[in-house]
């Protein structure tokens, strides 16, 4: 009884050590796990503050994202609308090309006839002897004058050609002899070498014109007018054909 009075206060004195020892134990993890909470808490409402900032961050980036594609989208078609509007001045341009090339053709055209028209006009002035081309009445009246001479030389020209084709239709009538006309051999001198024919001016025989001479149909000879005369004409004998020309053998021209 004695011995388990002296243990009881060691035990007793342990055990409260060991109390103390546990509460302090208990205490500082309590500390540990107060000041992991907290740092836990912190972090986490730190971790919720930067998510609610990466939200409103990734809320702006797709806004910005959907303003990029609808700019981009805009872009695409302000691109296609420029390539038309280009297109369209380039067509501009190659029409106003071909209508500069038209109008320096017309231009240089232009610049020619105006050179003729000077030219003209220099002639017009040296042949009417002015010095002003704006002095139009006197070159009128003077055109009018060659107008008017033109026409009456014109008139007075046609009526010389018409004289002229009744003349040479006189000279042929009076130096030819018209085809076809025949007459009969009714003298023939061999030794001067004439036959006389029994046609003359009556049936428009002329001088110079010749005569073949048939017998039956046969080449006989060749004979050439010398002298007219009413009903009657001498003729040369020609050389060089085969028969000599007898009275009643057929003269035809």
């Amino acid at each position: 009884m004695n011995k388990l009075g002296k243990i009881a206060p060691i035990i007793i004195i342990v055990a409260c050590l060991g109390s103390l020892y546990l509460a302090f134990s208990l205490g500082s993890t309590k500390k540990k796990l107060e000041a992991d909470n907290a740092q836990l808490t912190g972090d986490l409402n730190s971790t919720r503050t930067q998510l609610t900032q990466a939200k409103t961050q990734l809320q702006k980036d797709a806004a910005l994202l959907a303003q990029a594609k609808t700019d981009l989208d805009k872009a695409n078609t302000d691109l296609a609308s420029t390539k038309d509007a280009l297109a369209k001045k380039s067509e501009e341009a190659d029409a106003l090309q071909a209508k500069n090339n038209q109008i320096e053709a017309e231009l240089a055209t232009n610049k020619a006839e105006l050179a003729t028209a000077q030219e003209t006009i220099n002639t017009v002035k040296d042949i009417f002897q002015i010095k002003d081309i704006s002095d139009l009445a006197k070159v009128r009246e003077k055109l009018t004058a060659q107008v008017d001479e033109s026409k009456m030389l014109g008139e007075q020209l046609a009526s010389m050609r018409e004289e002229n084709i009744a003349l040479k239709k006189q000279v042929e009538d009076l130096t030819t002899t018209p085809p076809g006309v025949r007459g009969r051999v009714s003298v023939v001198e061999n030794n001067w070498g004439f036959v006389v024919l029994d046609i003359g001016d009556a049936q428009h025989v002329r001088r110079n014109s010749e005569f073949v001479i048939y017998r039956d149909s046969k080449l006989v000879g060749k004979v050439q007018i010398t002298s007219v005369a009413a009903n009657t004409c001498v003729a040369q004998i020609l050389s060089g054909y085969p028969g000599v020309p007898r009275p009643g053998d057929l003269a035809i021209h």
